[in-house]
């Protein structure tokens, strides 16, 4: 199932066991964006829950030419009427939500698990916060709707179901490059989808975000999907995101390759210059990926008009597996 949707479940935690989330540091917000590198998901389990908890996974396999970014923008749709938020990586994997002081609801959206890609309208929605939450919260919901099917065949139905968000733990994470984020708290969501399209059948997944101090979007996600057809029987999978913000300091420094970034204050045009191919990346002050492209040896310009005014980072992330740091400046 395509719920990356609770990647936009946009979290930032202050540096306590004792944080809350609330509509302002928790629901999606119009004008947000962040970027998910998918991973190879062999052996990745979700680890332990509870208090001061140590989740490993430094030996994460990301896959560079696998990024889902994500723009959260506010909607008034005719087949969510009630949602006023949306967060969409592409046509194909769009949510749909409402967001409130007290509330934060999930109208629908794209799905997709084994193969079955489908389309969700809830009639009854998920609850997926009730504010403030912190460690040990939990709130539940009976859900159902209407389904449209595209994969593997044309078809229409209804679902009902249920969902459960829980603050499950805190503790330690561990990301690749040795990475390691403290006062880390993590979001399980559960949700069980029993549909009828031609043939009756659900879906049940667990999705485990994990969420650190500075840092609004998940660092990882961790999602399991079982589904089971009368015809198809029972099948499972897990799909590992990862940040692209935690590549700001996940590959080792190389002070022998030489790289040159000018002007700096600047404007429209950025000037980089490297030894080695490279993906480029910027990030904001929060963290969050606001550009990206590959570069070759040598002289190579880049458009920064988009960007607002103010201090960036830029990561070369070199062909030989090394990184290279600049602190820029976007001037009016």
């Amino acid at each position: 199932m395509k719920h990356y949707i609770l990647f936009t479940l946009l979290v930032c935690f202050a540096c306590s066991l004792n944080a809350q989330f609330t509509q302002a540091n928790h629901a999606p917000a119009n004008g947000e964006t962040y970027q998910m590198y998918q991973c190879d998901s062999t052996g990745i389990t979700a680890g332990a829950s509870g208090l001061n908890a140590n989740w490993n996974y430094g030996t994460l396999n990301k896959h560079m030419g696998l990024l889902q970014s994500y723009t959260v923008s506010n909607v008034s749709s005719a087949q969510y009427p009630l949602a006023n938020v949306a967060t969409a990586a592409s046509a194909s994997n769009i949510s749909y939500y409402r967001s409130r002081p007290d509330t934060l609801y999930y109208f629908g959206g794209n799905i997709s698990v084994g193969a079955i890609a489908a389309n969700l309208t809830y009639s009854s929605p998920a609850l997926f916060a009730k504010y403030p939450m912190g460690y040990g919260s939990q709130v539940n919901a009976i859900t159902g709707g209407s389904i449209v099917a595209s994969q593997p065949f044309p078809a229409n139905g209804i679902f009902t179901g249920s969902s459960n968000i829980s603050v499950d733990g805190t503790g330690t994470l561990t990301l690749p490059g040795n990475k390691v984020f403290t006062s880390v708290s993590r979001i399980v969501t559960s949700q069980t989808i029993n549909f009828n399209l031609l043939v009756p059948g659900y879906v049940i997944q667990n999705t485990y975000d994990f969420f650190a101090a500075g840092i609004k979007a998940p660092l990882l996600s961790i999602a399991a999907s079982t589904l089971n057809t009368q015809l198809g029987g029972t099948s499972t999978q897990t799909l590992v995101f990862l940040n692209s913000a935690s590549l700001i300091t996940s590959l080792p420094l190389d002070n022998n390759v030489l790289t040159t970034v000018y002007p700096n204050p600047a404007h429209q045009l950025l000037n980089i210059h490297s030894d080695l191919p490279s993906a480029v990346q910027i990030f904001d002050l929060q963290g969050r990926c606001v550009f990206q492209n590959f570069i070759s040896e040598g002289s190579n310009s880049i458009s920064v008009k988009p960007l607002k005014p103010g201090m960036y980072t830029l990561v070369l992330n070199l062909q030989n597996g090394t990184q290279k740091q600049h602190k820029i400046i976007i001037a009016p």
